[in-house]
């Protein structure tokens, strides 16, 4: 799979997150490691980097990138507990990466980082509208209780 990413790294913007991030880093040459107990939760701080700001994320991973590894792109998040790479900006390559379940505000900086200046012309670096957000976890809901109904009537 790195293969395969390494080839298409460049020629189209790609966003990698979880599994994602660690084979968008594999494909660069960077290396992975195994965490003693990983990460997992809902209440993770990730620091981000060049700021003093820092963001509670969901995480649920078990192996890092090995931040002395990394020889394309720059560190763009890190933990705050352990200091490990949560994020990783290929900005020259349009592609951007991050160990945890991105929030509004992370995906907004992506679609910046690709469109510059014209994401705010369309809108990309607004935050998603309260009741879209509702929207989606209704119908997340509702796609879920569909698919556990489905699975109940195939075992009767």
């Amino acid at each position: 799979i790195t293969e395969e990413i390494k080839a298409l790294f460049g020629k189209l913007p790609m966003f990698g997150m979880g599994l994602g991030h660690q084979l968008m880093a594999l494909s660069q040459g960077a290396d992975t490691y195994k965490l003693s107990y990983g990460h997992h939760g809902g209440n993770q701080p990730v620091k981000i980097a060049g700021t003093p700001r820092s963001v509670i994320v969901s995480q649920n991973h078990g192996y890092a990138v090995c931040s002395k590894s990394i020889k394309n792109g720059e560190i763009s998040y890190s933990n705050v507990n352990d200091g490990t790479v949560e994020g990783i900006a290929y900005a020259a390559d349009k592609a951007y990466s991050v160990q945890f379940e991105p929030t509004d505000e992370i995906i907004a900086e992506f679609f910046t980082m690709l469109f510059g200046s014209q994401a705010n012309k369309v809108g990309l670096d607004r935050e998603v509208p309260k009741f879209v957000k509702i929207l989606f976890f209704v119908l997340a809901i509702a796609f879920i209780a569909g698919v556990l109904y489905f699975c109940w009537r195939l075992s009767e």
